[in-house]
């Protein structure tokens, strides 16, 4: 976020006129909400829907300041902006304080404007904008933000935010061809709960039928067994220890050595690198993703090359929804839509009549629930247990029930038949396999096997592939398929277009990045062997068909030290490196979706 001294701003002010503004990226949020676990839940069930947060390209004018800019070449008619103030760095500002945001033609023309308290501004988050009249061709547009009354200690650090219009961002017109790409991401999904994967129980039928349609990846690993990393590496074709998101400097520094790391410093995306978005972006599509992880949020650096980044509460049914409105006011040119769905994630309590499909109980009478991560830690009865496995596999099924949803309305504007479609998962969940329960702790298979599957009717053949693969292949599959730009030079991602020919076997697989624990541990994925890395030492696996067979540790000797080879590598290689700040807010609604300090 670009800083303007507070002297500048102040002279800047009294002169009531400012340069052309640059855009600038602003994460626009709601105040956070006091509830606890229990409300959350009652919330997500009763699918309640509410954006929490909104990252996107703005204009932006400090409270007593107007400034003017140039629109594009225009048709004639409205062009609406979104607005929003932000507060990020004036955080102490009086909440009754009265703001007025407004747009006029320069040179006279009717002016719109809206005024709201401070507090109010953070409640309007996203649903309100100005829609000014336009003549056609060029216009000179006056933006103000002002303060009604005497302006209060600290507003000249307030800003409004005007969003760009979609249609005003420069872009290369794509071939009139070009597809539309829906990437479907189910958090904490495993792999084999899924019918198309192998599960009985009837959890997926409608991603059951689009991976019937499409490539299915038998054998797909993620980068790391928790969600920000794991993003991270699906949106730039990198690893962890190359794109450094979600990385703990200490934990990795002290990588294949029994140093306990004293503090934990996890970092953000580095900023030279180039995301699949900012790909899509620069060749002519518009973009846009709905999530629900606070991990993933603009502070971390996912967002980049999204026209609109936005993070709605609660549950499957809001995401779909505001996927669907963005969709309906942009389908005049190729879209790329991110849509993340957490509800298999902890706590898992879906909607009825979901939690009593495989529970056959409803959450509304269980007087305990949701249990807390400590208390499944410290020692979760059987009974437990299988009521948090049945639980799960509901949550999966309200998933994929309003995916479904979502599929069809494609299907019925007959948009579906020029859309990519991907299913992916970041990370898996353990249920206790290997004596503990959750993610982020380890690199069991449970974790870090995800489902995978790319849909394209007419032009991608259905096909099972069971060589291994990694979800960081699915940039450069999509810059191939589309041509896009290639992935950041260091990207250990290629394509899988080889794949959906039949030709190709398996590739190695690096998973890193642990969120909980001491010590870092790193998977290594070649040929039939499977090793873990873990302080001075190490386990060893065969693959098989029917599992993971342990071997002697000097089996996996070699992968060892390729690890540590690369360890070196990515440790001296010369990248800027940036700190992951998380607000009170986040670090409250991480704490009510199960995440509590390592």
């Amino acid at each position: 976020m670009r800083r303007i001294p507070l002297c500048a701003l102040l002279l800047l002010a009294a002169c009531g006129k400012l340069d052309p503004p640059r855009v600038a990226r602003l994460e626009l949020r709601r105040p956070d909400e006091r509830i606890d676990a229990k409300e959350d839940v009652r919330r997500s069930r009763a699918e309640s829907s509410r954006m929490a947060a909104l990252a996107l390209d703005a204009w932006t004018v400090p409270l007593g300041a107007r400034r003017e800019v140039r629109a594009p070449a225009w048709h004639g008619g409205r062009a609406r902006f979104e607005v929003g103030l932000d507060l990020s760095e004036a955080p102490g500002i009086d909440p009754a304080t009265r703001v007025r945001l407004s747009a006029s033609v320069a040179g006279g023309g009717r002016r719109v404007e809206l005024v709201a308290t401070a507090a109010e501004w953070g409640g309007l988050l996203g649903d309100v904008a100005l829609e000014l009249e336009l003549p056609a061709g060029e216009a000179r547009i006056e933006l103000a933000a002002e303060v009604e009354g005497v302006a209060p200690a600290g507003a000249a650090l307030a800003r409004g935010a005007f969003g760009i219009p979609l249609a005003w961002r420069e872009r290369v017109a794509p071939r009139a061809d070009a597809p539309n790409v829906l990437i479907l991401s189910i958090d904490t999904l495993r792999a084999d709960r899924l019918g198309c994967y192998g599960h009985a129980r009837g959890t997926s039928p409608n991603l059951d039928a689009l991976a019937a349609r499409g490539v299915l990846f038998e054998r797909a690993y993620s980068s790391a067994p928790w969600t920000l990393p794991s993003y991270a590496s699906l949106f730039t074709g990198l690893s962890p220890a190359d794109h450094r998101a979600g990385v703990v400097t200490e934990r990795e520094d002290r990588f294949g050595t029994d140093e306990l790391a004293q503090r934990k410093t996890t970092e953000l995306l580095r900023p030279d690198v180039r995301t699949l978005a900012e790909a899509a972006r620069e060749a002519g599509w518009w973009t846009a993703g709905f999530y629900c992880n606070p991990y993933i949020g603009a502070g971390a650096g996912v967002d980049r090359g999204f026209d609109r980044w936005e993070r709605y509460q609660h549950g499957a049914k809001a995401g779909v929804e505001r996927a669907q409105a963005w969709i309906a006011a942009h389908g005049a040119r190729p879209w790329l839509v991110f849509l993340h769905l957490i509800d298999p994630h902890m706590p898992y309590a879906p909607p009825a009549p979901f939690d009593r499909q495989f529970a056959g109980v409803s959450v509304d009478d269980l007087a305990d629930w949701p249990p807390t991560l400590s208390a499944l830690r410290g020692g979760a009865d059987e009974a437990t247990r299988k009521l948090c496995s049945d639980l799960y596999d509901g949550e999966v099924a309200y998933a994929d029930a309003q995916l479904g949803r979502l599929l069809e309305s494609l299907r019925l504007s007959g948009e579906l038949d020029n859309t990519i479609v991907v299913l992916h998962s970041d990370h898996g969940e353990e249920f206790w396999e290997h004596g503990g329960c959750d993610h982020g702790h380890a690199m069991h298979e449970e974790l870090l096997r995800v489902p995978f599957v790319l849909s394209w009717p007419g032009r991608v053949e259905p096909r099972r592939v069971s060589a291994r693969v990694r979800t960081l292949d699915l940039y450069p599959t999509l810059s191939e398929l589309l041509g896009w730009g290639p992935p950041h030079e260091l990207s250990e991602g290629a394509s899988l277009v080889p794949l959906f020919g039949g030709t190709g076997g398996d590739r190695e697989v690096v998973a890193e990045a642990i969120l909980w624990g001491e010590r870092e541990h790193k998977a290594l994925y070649s040929g039939s062997i499977k090793h873990v890395a873990a302080g001075a030492g190490g386990t060893t696996f065969e693959l098989s068909a029917s599992g993971l067979a342990p071997l002697d540790p000097s089996r996996g000797a070699a992968l060892r030290q390729a690890l540590l080879a690369r360890h070196r590598r990515t440790q001296g290689a010369d990248r800027p490196r940036g700190v992951l700040q998380l607000d009170e807010a986040a670090r409250n609604e991480l704490a009510r979706i199960g995440y509590a300090g390592d």
